[in-house]
């Protein structure tokens, strides 16, 4: 099969969800969790719970974009920037706060790959 633009389909947000959602109940066996996916340009934080999808936002900032903003300062400045607008942006999603203790969270994307790998090797 040759590739052409036929074959390539961009996803709606509610697709990317779909995609999300259905990658970790077929991969995990966790009944309640957040899962974040971190991907170049937008995050995407989904709520779940017994397979069905209870709350879902999207953060305009994803790995690619917000390191780019502050190219030019130092990793250490960088990374406090990088950590304080993302706080900000995941304080807007209200029903973050109320999560029962029984959620588990799931990291989704290289992000996440990336930062496993240096945990263990640390």
């Amino acid at each position: 099969m040759s590739f052409s633009k036929q074959n390539l389909k961009i996803l709606t947000e509610e697709e990317q969800y779909s995609a999300i959602h259905n990658s970790i109940m077929y991969s995990f066996a966790i009944t309640k969790g957040v899962a974040i996916q971190v991907g170049d340009a937008s995050t995407q934080i989904l709520k779940f719970n017994r397979r069905v999808v209870t709350n879902c936002a999207s953060i305009p900032f994803g790995a690619a974009n917000i390191s780019a903003e502050f190219e030019s300062l130092p990793i250490g400045q960088k990374m406090d920037k990088v950590a304080s607008i993302m706080a900000v942006e995941i304080d807007k999603i209200d029903w973050l706060k109320d999560l029962e203790e029984d959620y588990e969270f799931i990291g989704i994307g290289e992000a996440f790959e990336a930062m496993g790998k240096l945990c263990r090797k640390s």
